[in-house]
């Protein structure tokens, strides 16, 4: 949580049914997968940030809400190069995130902590355990924490597309409330445009700020964001996805690197081995294979994107025989 200067608004003590509305940015979630898909066998998750809204707000209007109150989450902080991530266990860099929420609430002082997402997908647990419950409660009744609400979700599954239903939920922690309300069925997803995308990593593709030429609700975004990364793309982060499942199913150990913006994925099993080199740039499609069979190299293949599926194929019969 982070320390805000400036006052809580008043809230009733046990109030458990807040009318209150949560709204998501709708490119949070292919962040979110794209966080996911880099280790599948470890939790991951983030902070939230985003704006407490209440009618007569300048964006009041435009968001639509017919509620008394709305959270909107812009984007999330990264857990930081210096996480813990275990199976069954998060814990977040959390002098990273400090100094990245500090320069995030350089550029806008309205910005918020609203909550935080982590995942189970690699440990089987379909619900919030008591750890992270009990957690939660701390957090928005801490002092140190401004807003009144605490949004958490929890990732059950890597989906294959974020559009696919049931791999998250998402639940509202209350101050002085002694329960917490399952909201999944009552968010909405919108285009609100994260105006700290240079910032969390998460900037959208120029294009895609370029179509929707303002954000629904008028926040401000980056106008030039640096050309996207291909892993950055929700292309690439549903085809990661699919690949790291192939990699699970057919080798012992799976180890997922970066070198110079490409995602590496390496696969061992016995003495053979499969690494697989992805695209760097949104724009390019070519996929690099390379087979080792002990310490020699029995197999390379470069190939469209698009073919991968059957160099794979190709690759498992190498193996096969070896």
């Amino acid at each position: 949580m982070f320390k805000k200067l400036k006052k809580r608004t008043p809230r009733d003590s046990g109030q458990e049914r807040p009318d209150v509305e949560v709204l998501f940015e709708r490119r949070i979630f292919d962040y979110m997968l794209l966080e996911l898909t880099k280790n599948l066998s470890v939790e991951e998750g983030g902070k939230y940030v985003g704006y407490l809204l209440k009618p007569g707000d300048h964006l009041w209007e435009r968001i639509g809400s017919r509620a008394s109150e709305a959270i909107a989450i812009v984007d999330f902080l990264p857990s930081g190069p210096n996480a813990v991530r275990t199976a069954v266990e998060l814990m977040p860099d959390g002098p990273f995130q400090e100094a990245l929420f500090r320069e995030i609430e350089q550029r806008d002082s309205a910005i918020e902590h609203v909550g935080t997402w982590h995942s189970h997908h690699c440990n089987g647990l379909r619900t919030l355990s008591d750890g992270d419950v009990n957690g939660y409660r701390r957090t928005v009744n801490n002092v140190a924490y401004r807003p009144n609400l605490l949004v958490a979700s929890l990732v059950k599954d890597v989906p294959r597309a974020v559009q696919d239903a049931g791999w998250i939920d998402h639940f509202l922690f209350v101050r002085d409330g002694a329960g917490y309300q399952k909201i999944t069925d009552k968010v909405r997803v919108v285009d609100l445009v994260s105006p700290f995308g240079a910032l969390t990593g998460h900037a959208p593709a120029r294009r895609e700020v370029v179509a929707s030429q303002t954000p629904e609700v008028g926040l401000p975004y980056d106008r030039h964001p640096p050309a996207p990364l291909w892993f950055d793309t929700p292309d690439g982060q549903r085809a990661l996805a699919d690949d790291k499942r192939f990699f699970n199913e057919n080798f012992d150990s799976v180890v997922t690197t970066r070198r110079d913006s490409r995602v590496i994925i390496k696969g061992r099993t016995g003495s053979g081995a499969l690494a697989v080199s992805f695209p760097k740039g949104a724009e390019d499609q070519t996929v690099s294979l390379v087979v080792g069979v002990g310490s020699s190299a029995a197999l390379r293949i470069e190939c469209d994107l698009a073919n991968r599926k059957l160099a794979y194929k190709a690759a498992l019969a190498v193996l096969a025989t070896s």
